[in-house]
């Protein structure tokens, strides 16, 4: 009689005995990961057969109200021609099927043109004075505004392009002379979702939306949630500017999840992102 029928008291035949052993954790955001000890005889038909079934995604073999499959494991040799296979398990324990975004955040500010500054144009009350350069019927501080010339025809237009803050024709000197950049205050944030395995097709949906708006508020919320810009329509303020997804266990066999990266950047309050050069996403990733 072959040893591992006296230690074990069967053949360990795929897919093997479950040994005491075994952990469940699950995180503050919804990751569930679980692990489980098997023996099998290490017979080598035995062990391919282990190989193939757990490779293909086994479910969890306790009940636990959510589902986590195989996606990994480890074999390693024990007495008795007998070897120990380690599996570990992944899902998500929510019932929405995908885990809470985990979020990191970068305030910090960007180079833009003066141009673009809420103050340029018209006054802001939210700064100290204004405007900063007003318009070329009213300019302010010096400011120069050129006549754009028609290439064809030679004859100004009725546009024109500014020149900048000039220098000061009195003593005083003119504190915005030179000024053609300021830094603009930017939010950038990076979100990372696992999708669960009825849910993997909002992972593909979030990678087609790189470079796009969010769809909605809805969204927004699941993306980076607590940090909503304010102001009406907040979705509109919101950049998808990548996403990385990582398939994790078998696509073969579809039961598999995706962990999906992303970063958004958050535009300024009072500007927003332009609609006419970016898209809002046409489709809702969660609804």
């Amino acid at each position: 009689m072959p040893s591992t029928r006296i230690d074990y008291g069967n053949d360990l035949l795929n897919p093997g005995q479950r040994q005491p052993s075994g952990s469940v954790s699950i995180d503050a955001y919804g990751l569930a990961q679980a692990q489980l000890t098997f023996a099998v005889d290490s017979d080598s038909s035995n062990l391919t057969d282990v190989i193939d079934t757990y490779s293909l995604g086994v479910d969890y073999p306790d009940d636990l109200g959510f589902t986590m499959k195989s996606y990994k494991y480890h074999l390693s040799s024990a007495k008795g021609n007998v070897s120990m296979l380690t599996v570990d398990y992944i899902g998500v324990s929510r019932g929405v099927d995908y885990t809470d975004a985990q979020i990191t955040g970068v305030a910090n500010t960007m180079a833009q043109p003066i141009e673009t500054h809420p103050n340029f144009t018209a006054y802001d009350a939210r700064f100290n004075s204004g405007p900063l350069a007003g318009t070329k019927s009213s300019p302010q501080n010096n400011a120069i505004f050129i006549p754009v010339i028609n290439p064809v025809t030679g004859a100004p237009t009725n546009q024109n392009s500014f020149g900048g803050f000039g220098v000061s024709d009195t003593s005083t000197q003119n504190k915005k002379a030179g000024i053609r950049q300021y830094l603009r205050p930017m939010v950038n944030i990076r979100g990372q979702i696992l999708f669960g395995f009825t849910a993997v097709a909002k992972a593909y949906k979030l990678a087609n939306m790189s470079g796009m708006l969010v769809h909605d508020t809805g969204d927004l919320t699941k993306l980076i949630a607590p940090v909503i810009p304010g102001g009406t329509d907040p979705y509109k303020k919101a950049l998808i500017t990548s996403v990385n997804i990582e398939a994790i266990g078998s696509i073969e066999s579809g039961k598999h999840v995706v962990k999906a990266t992303y970063d958004l950047m958050i535009a300024n309050d009072t500007i927003g992102w332009d609609l006419d050069v970016y898209q809002v996403a046409p489709v809702s990733i969660f609804s």
